[in-house]
């Protein structure tokens, strides 16, 4: 094999990660590479430790810009590149040294347009490292009737309350041509921007090969938790899911954009009540704001649910938040 595979590394204020990220990906078993950093207006040291590394590494490229935010930086270095697959790494996080590799062969050899590895979740306080296992049927090469029926049914929500695959930008290899689809309508997103992307591409998609192996490290650290004690992370949950629901224009979502939208504020509810110990009629206020806005949060199929599951949705549905905080 010697496509040439283009790294695109957007990055904002990151030379504490910023080394390690790189010297990762500079690293891979497979060496024809083209490394592209892309500064999103950074003010410290960053585009410094990139500077230095190119010395050492002609593959490493460096593309300014102003402040525009992640995908805006992904389509600069989209732009920018040669590479007849790409893939994409945040700053903060790091890889295996055999991803590209594997990844790239598991492409050509199944001539597909997109490769998904698993995540790793790597905690940076404690240095624990989890996986996110999946059933069986979600490994494998899916044609593009079968990448419909999943946009369908459980793109968003599989039978495990999680999405059928993670759904971000990073952790995959895709050919150029149907990446491309990708900066369709997320550009100008800041929630959810890799969710939104990730259907447009899956619109255009004619097959995909989904891994049950785990080469992308995905940090964990307290930086993450900033939103915790704040009504932030309401509105973003809430702009997040109004963004996924203007990229379905097809309308295969539904019912599983309804279910989502009801996980996400049954765990804000219980996370106020239960670990924050806000009070009832701030939480009330919160979940009132939040059904304006998205009024079919609980308009799903529940016969699936367990008996203890009903209840937590019934006594939720009815806003009888001060059970909600036993259950």
């Amino acid at each position: 094999m010697q496509n040439l595979v283009s790294v695109i590394v957007p990055f904002f204020n990151r030379e504490k990660y910023l080394k390690e990220c790189v010297d990762s990906i500079a690293a891979q078993t497979y060496k024809n590479l083209e490394i592209i950093l892309v500064d999103d207006g950074s003010t410290d040291g960053s585009a410094i430790i990139v500077n230095s590394m190119a010395k050492n590494d002609s593959r490493i490229k460096l593309i300014t810009q102003a402040n525009s935010g992640v995908q805006r930086a992904r389509y600069a270095g989209y732009n920018s590149c040669n590479g007849e697959y790409i893939m994409f790494v945040d700053s903060d996080d790091y890889i295996d040294k055999n991803m590209v590799e594997n990844l790239l062969k598991t492409a050509v050899d199944n001539n597909v347009d997109m490769v998904s590895s698993g995540l790793n979740l790597y905690y940076e306080n404690s240095g624990q490292i989890l996986r996110r296992k999946k059933s069986p049927d979600h490994f494998g090469k899916f044609e593009k009737d079968e990448i419909l029926s999943i946009l369908k049914s459980k793109f968003l929500l599989d039978d495990d309350g999680d999405s059928w695959l993670p759904l971000t930008m990073h952790g995959k290899l895709y050919k150029k041509e149907p990446l491309k689809h990708a900066f369709d309508n997320s550009l100008d997103i800041r929630f959810c921007e890799d969710h939104v992307a990730l259907i447009d591409i899956f619109y255009h998609l004619n097959s995909l090969f989904v891994l049950d192996e785990f080469y992308y490290y995905y940090r964990k650290h307290s930086e993450q938790t900033i939103l915790r004690n704040s009504d932030k992370i309401w509105d973003s949950r809430v702009g997040a899911l109004l963004n996924i629901k203007s990229a379905d224009k097809n309308g295969y979502f539904k019912e599983q954009f309804n279910h989502k939208c009801y996980i996400y504020l049954r765990d804000l509810v219980k996370r106020n009540l239960k670990k924050e110990k806000l009070s009832i009629s701030l939480v009330k206020e919160r979940l009132n704001s939040w059904i304006e806005q998205l009024p079919n949060t609980f308009d799903f199929d529940t016969s699936q649910m367990s008996i203890k599951q009903k209840y937590r949705y019934f006594l939720l549905k009815n806003k009888l938040l001060w059970l909600c905080k036993y259950t």
